[in-house]
């Protein structure tokens, strides 16, 4: 689909909704700006511990400190190398996805339809008045408690503390709305089938042919923005 920030507060989405059944959840994460560290992130796991869409009291995120950055998806990475090595060549989606399943590790397959339009929740007038505005590269730890719509973030590994900035009409968010497909670049698109088709069995072809075109830039040539 991308890598907005929405785009990445829809993967934990699924993931949760995944998980329904879990009573606490707790990720490990890395420090990324944009995508595990954003507004639209703390305000979308309010919304999700608040709903009747899962069963989780309590999620926690907790973000690697310097000197201790390893973590079990390091090791799923290099499984996911390994796997794709062993498939190759790698031709269409499915092939993709075969492969990382090999690896035993589990896959969840996104659908477009898991995508959302994820807002921000946070008041920036709200932020801008706290004495001690937590800002994200001094975030360590952040929790959502189901019944409370506050963020709970711990800074520089201390002890976490409560902060209320969402909007006053947070409290009524609604489902987020469906975000439009995509597509891929249609210049993109025509390199692949010229250049690369002919080398591919006929049965992964129609995968290339049927991919819908939109107007967009090459996903490689975007940077993530420093949302800090």
């Amino acid at each position: 689909m991308g890598r907005s920030g929405e785009d990445i507060v829809s993967t934990f989405a699924t993931f949760l909704l995944h998980n329904r059944d879990a009573r606490l959840v707790t990720l490990y994460l890395d420090n990324c700006a944009g995508q595990n560290k954003q507004w639209a992130l703390f305000s979308a796991l309010v919304y999700l511990v608040n709903s009747e869409m899962i069963q989780a009291e309590k999620i926690t995120l907790k973000y690697l400190v310097s000197g201790h950055t390893h973590m079990s998806a390091d090791s799923a990475h290099s499984c996911f190398k390994d796997a794709l090595l062993r498939r190759s060549p790698i031709c269409d989606f499915d092939d993709y996805v075969n492969a990382v399943g090999s690896s035993r590790i589990p896959v969840k397959v996104m659908q477009p339809t898991d995508f959302k339009v994820w807002p921000n929740g946070v008041s920036q007038y709200q932020l801008n008045q706290l004495e001690d505005r937590p800002l994200f590269r001094d975030i360590s730890s952040a929790e959502f408690r189901r019944g409370s719509t506050s963020f709970f973030l711990g800074r520089n590994g201390g002890k976490r503390k409560e902060f209320r900035v969402l909007k006053k009409n947070f409290d009524n968010m609604t489902a987020p709305n469906q975000k439009s497909q995509r597509g891929v670049n249609a210049k993109k698109k025509t390199e692949i089938i010229e250049k690369l088709l002919p080398l591919m069995p006929s049965t992964r072809r129609a995968f290339w042919h049927d991919l819908r075109e939109c107007k967009v830039p090459d996903l490689c040539s975007l940077k993530l923005p420093d949302l800090d």
